[in-house]
């Protein structure tokens, strides 16, 4: 009877590791959610998702900063990880050339401006948060920078799910990507700010 336990036992383990399921890791076109806490130098926290519903986002379609979801692939559900973004992977180095003067007379009427505050602007590119960064007596100066330009980014991250993404969260991306490729493949140049 003894020398029967060992193959059993053996059959049994077998068994138990096959049926492991293998936890998918972050790659190209996989849905992922994941819990983050993102803090600038100081420690300030900028954003955070606790107590709400993780972040969701397809990997490899430009959803999220690059130098966020760069160092995120190859990652697994349940892993933790303290991510450092350089300010110029995140949201790209402050710009002046990005503050731009309107003047008063041209300024919305219905609208008290005050230094600070936040607006919509609409571009070619559709609307936009700007805010008014200085005020002097002819004109209002629009800060067009992303509010996070110029600075580093830390961010503690928590994966939650990784799963292939399905046809329909990939097809408007797919669309996108349809639509703006030229002839031969070749995607549009970025529009430069003049200065």
């Amino acid at each position: 009877m003894k020398k029967w336990i060992l193959p059993i036992g053996m059959f049994l383990l077998i068994i138990a590791l096959g049926s492991c399921e293998k936890k998918p890791a972050i790659e190209k076109e996989k849905h992922v959610s994941f819990h983050y806490k993102g803090t600038l130098d100081d420690g300030t926290v900028f954003d955070s998702s606790e107590g709400k519903e993780p972040l969701a986002f397809i990997y490899g379609v430009g959803q999220l900063i690059p130098g966020l979801e760069d160092q995120m692939k190859g990652m697994k559900a349940g892993e933790k990880k303290t991510i450092k973004v350089k300010a110029e992977d995140a949201y790209g180095p402050y710009r002046e050339d990005m503050v731009v003067p309107v003047p008063k007379k041209d300024f919305p009427p219905d609208i008290k401006p005050e230094i600070g505050m936040q607006l919509m602007a609409q571009t070619m590119f559709g609307p936009v948060p700007v805010r008014i960064k200085d005020i002097n007596e002819t004109s209002i100066f629009i800060d067009y920078n992303a509010p996070l330009a110029g600075k580093d980014l830390t961010f503690d991250i928590q994966i939650v799910e990784v799963r292939d993404a399905t046809a329909e969260e990939l097809a408007p991306f797919k669309k996108e990507a349809e639509q703006t490729q030229l002839p031969g493949g070749t995607l549009p140049p970025v529009p430069k700010a003049e200065k």
